[in-house]
């Protein structure tokens, strides 16, 4: 099963395709976007990253989704879910990331929940992490406002992270249960 474009109340969201390179490369070129995701990225390695997930997307149906406003189609950056290997384990990871413009108007808080949405209620799985580097506040900020807690840190290519996760089958996350329409509506706008 594969998921089609998702939307929220300001963002359209459509799987990765070989096809945004472009747009990919403008963020990875970006070193403002990507002062806490390993640094500027090279052509070569836009590529493998865009082979990489879009294989993902190919094997699991689900994958990374490149985010545009919804009025006028401006690109906004990329989100979505993907397996992630943390030692012996893989667990399903959901990740944002938006173009500088775009930080502080509560879009990454908006596509993350419409990411938990899916992962509880069309893929099913019961569980989700998301990691970022310590030093990385507004991420950190938005794993806690999606109810999300900090587990442990943890390096991951060499990197230190901090690894959160949120059940998504207990009563503690009431506000993804029963519809996506209930947890839209139970959102303040600009979060």
């Amino acid at each position: 099963m594969a998921l089609a474009a998702l939307s929220t109340p300001r963002l359209t969201a459509e799987p990765l395709a070989p096809s945004h390179f472009d747009v990919v490369h403008s963020l990875h070129s970006d070193a403002v976007f990507m002062q806490y995701l390993g640094g500027v990225r090279s052509k070569p390695q836009t590529l493998e990253y865009l082979d990489r997930n879009v294989g993902h997307w190919r094997q699991h149906g689900f994958g990374i989704w490149i985010l545009r406003l919804s009025g006028s189609g401006e690109f906004v950056g990329r989100a979505g879910l993907r397996f992630l290997e943390i030692g012996s384990s893989s667990e399903v990871e959901i990740g944002w990331g938006l173009r500088p413009a775009f930080w502080g108007q509560g879009l990454a808080a908006e596509i993350a929940r419409e990411c938990l949405v899916v992962t509880r209620e069309i893929l099913g799985f019961d569980t989700i992490v998301a990691t970022a580097q310590p030093e990385n506040i507004a991420s950190l900020r938005v794993m806690e406002r999606l109810g999300m807690s900090f587990e442990r840190r943890v390096f991951l290519g060499g990197i230190e992270l901090d690894l959160y996760r949120l059940r998504l089958d207990g009563p503690s996350n009431s506000r993804l249960q029963p519809t996506l329409a209930d947890a839209r509506a139970a959102e303040p706008p600009n979060r």
